[in-house]
């Protein structure tokens, strides 16, 4: 999974407003970062995150409708949609990484917290406050929904999708969110930016 820091100040996670900002940032330097490299990033940033179980669903939308999209006489069916959904978990996405809350949350203690938090529903506003650029985050003005009328799956929401798949394939479903509670733990932590003890006492003893 990776992750895009614009103007050396704000870390965005790919399926987590990169798309938007790229749209916003389009004079600035933006450097790429695989999730689990971010301690090569020295300077004080802004980091956002969304809820593991909408940023999941999210990279899922993503993968399985982008192939449909590039295949076009196929459809939303078990036999398209299980090697694809196994691959995803097997093989990990640019999009998409289990470990990625915790891979954050280790790089926000090594920086001392000095690092800000953010949810994605506050990075308009974020970018507004420090570049004075309003620009409203128009979710139908990239991604899948930008392909109405181009692509008969434009519609189908992440949400409806996740719906098909944990009521066609429950036990593949149930392979894919059964470590989200884990993710939820570290993102609580994050959001809240407070300490996740057990874990930081956990990992002191491995030191020792």
């Amino acid at each position: 999974m990776r992750a895009v820091l614009f103007d050396n100040k704000l870390l965005v996670p790919k399926k987590c407003g990169s798309t938007y900002s790229y749209n916003i940032f389009t004079d600035v330097v933006s450097n790429e970062y695989d999730i689990e490299h971010l301690y090569s990033i020295k300077n004080t940033i802004t980091i956002v995150i969304r809820e593991p179980i909408e940023h999941l669903q999210s990279a899922l939308h993503t993968e399985l409708l982008g192939w449909l999209f590039d295949n076009p006489t196929e459809k939303i069916e078990p036999n398209n949609m299980i090697p694809l959904i196994s691959n995803f978990l097997g093989n990990g996405t640019t999009h998409w990484d289990i470990n990625y809350y915790e891979y954050i949350y280790k790089f926000w203690k090594t920086t001392k917290k000095q690092n800000k938090i953010i949810h994605l529903n506050q990075l308009s506003k974020f970018i507004e406050e420090t570049y004075g650029l309003a620009v409203p985050n128009d979710k139908f003005g990239y991604g899948i929904p930008r392909l109405a009328g181009k692509f008969k799956y434009a519609y189908t929401s992440k949400e409806k999708l996740s719906k098909w798949i944990e009521e066609t394939l429950p036990e593949l479903w149930n392979e894919v969110v059964k470590d989200l509670p884990k993710a939820e733990k570290f993102y609580n932590h994050l959001i809240n930016e407070t300490d996740y003890i057990e874990y930081d006492l956990e990992n002191k003893r491995k030191i020792i």
